[in-house]
């Protein structure tokens, strides 16, 4: 990665694979009207359909935690496109629970290898800027969580073309995929065994702080994007249409990036990141005390400017604290935040068989107020950070 040209292609192949990673992993919400309404799934079914690819990504991180020095990031990526490409388009051509579950499962094997190889690349790289990077990166990822929701909004005029939402996924990983050739073949490097290996690494408390917010952040993007759609269909106000709530929320997780990746390293990583999780906090609060739809339009729109930042800075700050082990960390934190994304939609989906998708604010305010606990531990150690060694010349 030499060369100005093999930067850019790299640079190109970073982005359009997580551009189709955002795009598969934000699909599952407005999916779920069309496979409730053609295929007759349940809303227990819809939730494990929402967590297939999360246990997926769950299954792929932890077999490769043991192997991360011993893959090519080239191949790792590769095959995790692969992966998705082959998993969105066989998903037009069944119609069972069971087989779209699987497939769900073998996409989610595609993202978290996908998003561990171009994590591990970026994580890789300087110190300068790493917060902007970082942001830059995972805003990417949400304009393509922004393309799913859009699409099925689109397709709603066709609603006989639902299938398409899978196929038009696989377009952007395909694109992604043509950049391989410019990543070297090399192996991700191996950990020392000193303060960055795994061993100094995992005997460092806030590594497991680091996992729970990963996990907890994910757990609230998983809960927003795969059931907010639900839950507005069952509120049955009339404002907006489903899709485009599901829209907006993904709309504000990209703008909430692009602002992180201007302003986080400018006031501090630490600071931005406390500051975003307060404002979480308040508006989740505000929503599970006055759901007035309006209200809950602007509230979906304020969690999701401020939650988008907490990621990609999390991810920043561990980059940051041990760059020796940068492979490893990444990954450690992909396994927790993939379990976010597994557990509490399908529990969410069970509850809601009894008890309805109104509990969904209540929910998500519980999620906020841990994960303000836990950004405050994280972003006190990057309050320690020098500014001018992540901020970009």
């Amino acid at each position: 990665m030499n060369s100005p040209r093999q930067q850019k292609a790299v640079l190109f192949m970073q982005y359009s694979s997580l551009f189709g990673s955002g795009y598969a992993v934000s699909m599952a919400g407005p999916l779920i009207p069309y496979l409730r309404a053609e295929l007759g799934f349940s809303l227990a079914q819809s939730g494990y359909f929402i967590s297939s690819i999360a246990v997926g990504s769950l299954f792929a991180i932890a077999v490769l935690l043991g192997l991360i020095h011993r893959v090519s990031r080239k191949r790792l990526i590769g095959f995790g496109n692969l992966a998705m490409v082959l998993s969105l388009v066989l998903s037009m051509f069944f119609n069972s629970f069971a087989m779209l579950l699987a497939l769900g499962f073998l996409r989610g094997i595609g993202n978290g290898c996908t998003q561990l190889g171009v994590q591990t690349v970026e994580s890789e790289k300087t110190n300068i800027g790493r917060g902007r990077s970082m942001g830059r990166l995972h805003m990417t990822f949400s304009v393509g969580a922004i393309s799913a929701p859009a699409v099925a909004g689109l397709i709603g005029f066709f609603p006989e073309t639902w299938r398409l939402i899978f196929l038009i996924g696989a377009i952007p990983v395909l694109f992604g995929s043509f950049a391989l050739r410019n990543i070297p073949d090399g192996i991700m490097p191996i950990p020392t065994r000193r303060a960055g290996s795994r061993g100094g690494v995992l005997r460092t408390p806030i590594v497991y702080v680091m996992a729970l917010l990963g996990f907890l952040f994910v757990s609230l993007e998983a809960m927003l994007y795969g059931w907010v759609p639900s839950y507005w269909e069952e509120l049955n106000v009339g404002i907006v249409a489903p899709a485009a709530l599901a829209l907006i929320l993904a709309v504000t997780l990209a703008l909430g990036r692009l602002l992180s990746s201007f302003f986080a390293d400018r006031v501090g990583v630490g600071r931005y990141l406390i500051v975003i999780s307060v404002i979480v906090l308040l508006a989740s609060g505000i929503w599970s005390l006055v759901p007035i739809p309006g209200l809950i339009v602007l509230i979906i729109a304020v969690i999701g400017v401020a939650a988008a930042g907490i990621f990609p800075m999390n991810m920043a700050i561990a980059a940051h604290r041990f760059p020796e082990a940068a492979g490893f960390i990444t990954n450690f934190i992909l396994i927790f935040a993939s379990l976010g994304g597994m557990v509490l939609p399908s529990v969410f989906g069970e509850l809601a068989e009894t008890y309805g998708t109104i509990l969904l604010p209540y929910t998500i305010t519980g999620i906020a107020l841990v994960l303000l606990l836990a950004t405050f531990t994280v972003g006190r150690t990057a309050l320690r950070i020098d500014p001018t060694t992540t901020h970009e010349r």
